[in-house]
C-alpha cells in the first residue's frame, strides 16, 4: 500500500513538473522549453511593464527574430501567431504602462495566416490567468499512462539538454542550426482557403499604434524559391487586400540572394538564424510596396 501511494506521488510529481515547464511556470537551465502558452506572454508583458522594449507579433516564420539580429531590445509574442484580429485583441487590452515602454510594432503578415481553418488564441487567457490550482486540478484530472510516459520522455529530453524547442526569456525560439535539404514536400492550398477579409484588421492595428503615437512596421517574412513559385498566384490578392487597409508594406516573400539557397533555410519555408541575419542586413526601402506605386 504505501508503494503504491508513493508510487501514485512520483508519478503526480512527474507529470506537474512537465506540465509546469512547457506552460512557462519554470524553466530548466536558464530557458523556457517547448512550445509557448499564455504564461510565456504574460512574463514578457511583465518585462515589458518594466523596461522598454519593441514588439514583434508573426507566425512560425518570425520565431527566430532576436533583439541581436534586429538590433534593438525585443520581445518576440509569437504565441498569438500571425492573424491581424487575434493581434489587434491583444494590442487594445495592454495597459498605459506597457504602450508608454514600446518603442515600436513589428507585424508580419502572413498569407496563410489568413487562412479559413478554425484557428484561435485566447487572448482573453493571457490578460487573466486563471487560478494555478486550477491547473494542478487539470493535470490531475487528465492524468493517464500515456501523458505519464509522454512526461518522462519530455524529462529526459530536458535533463539531459536534448529539447529539439526551446524559448528563451523574450519569446525567441532556439534550436539547433539545421540547413534544408530541399526535400520537403510543398504544402498548397487553392485561393478558396484564403479569407482576405481579415486584413481589414491591418488597419485596426495601424490605428490603435497611430494613437498611442507608436512606428508600426508591416512586412511580409522570406520563403524559399520552390515555396513561392507554388504559392505565387496568390499574392496579387494578398497584396491588393492588404493595400486596401494601408498605405505601404514592406514585401520579401521573394528576395533571390536568400529565397535562392538552400542554407538560409531550416526548411521549405522558415529561415535559419543565418538567414533572418541577412534579412535583417537588407535595404529595407527597396521593398516598399505602396498604393502609389
Amino acid at each position: 500500500f504505501i508503494f503504491s501511494v508513493s508510487m501514485y506521488f512520483i508519478f503526480l510529481g512527474v507529470l506537474i513538473t512537465a506540465k509546469s515547464i512547457n506552460n512557462q511556470y519554470i524553466k530548466i537551465h536558464g530557458v523556457y522549453s517547448n512550445s509557448g502558452s499564455p504564461n510565456q506572454t504574460r512574463n514578457l508583458l511583465k518585462k515589458l511593464n518594466n523596461d522598454k522594449y519593441s514588439l514583434i507579433f508573426g507566425s512560425s516564420r518570425i520565431q527566430q527574430l532576436s533583439s541581436s539580429i534586429i538590433k534593438e531590445k525585443l520581445l518576440n509574442i509569437n504565441y498569438i501567431y500571425a492573424r491581424p484580429d487575434i493581434i489587434f485583441d491583444f494590442l487594445k487590452r495592454m495597459d498605459d504602462v506597457s504602450w508608454e515602454n514600446t518603442n515600436k510594432v513589428f507585424i508580419s503578415l502572413d498569407f496563410h495566416a489568413l487562412s479559413k481553418d478554425k484557428y484561435y488564441v485566447d487572448v482573453d487567457e493571457i490578460f487573466n490567468a486563471k487560478p494555478k490550482f486550477n491547473f494542478l486540478l487539470q493535470t490531475i484530472k487528465t492524468a493517464s499512462l500515456s501523458s505519464l510516459i509522454n512526461s518522462t520522455k519530455y524529462l529526459i529530453e530536458i535533463i539531459t539538454r536534448d529539447q529539439k524547442v526551446i524559448y528563451d526569456d523574450f519569446g525567441v525560439r532556439i534550436t539547433k542550426k539545421k540547413i534544408w535539404s530541399g526535400r520537403n514536400p510543398v504544402r498548397l492550398k487553392d485561393d478558396t482557403s484564403y479569407n482576405y477579409e481579415l486584413t481589414k484588421f491591418i488597419l485596426n492595428i495601424k490605428q490603435i499604434c497611430d494613437e498611442k503615437k507608436k512606428e508600426v512596421i508591416f512586412f511580409t517574412p522570406v520563403l524559399s524559391k520552390e515555396y513561392f513559385i507554388q504559392h505565387e498566384k496568390f499574392m496579387e490578392g494578398f497584396i491588393s487586400s492588404i493595400l486596401k487597409y494601408i498605405n505601404e508594406f514592406y514585401f520579401f516573400y521573394y528576395v533571390n540572394e536568400i529565397s535562392d539557397f538552400q542554407e538560409f533555410f531550416r526548411d521549405e519555408s522558415h529561415l535559419n538564424v543565418d538567414g533572418m541575419k541577412k534579412w535583417f542586413n537588407l535595404n529595407w526601402e527597396s521593398y516598399k510596396i505602396s498604393k502609389d506605386k
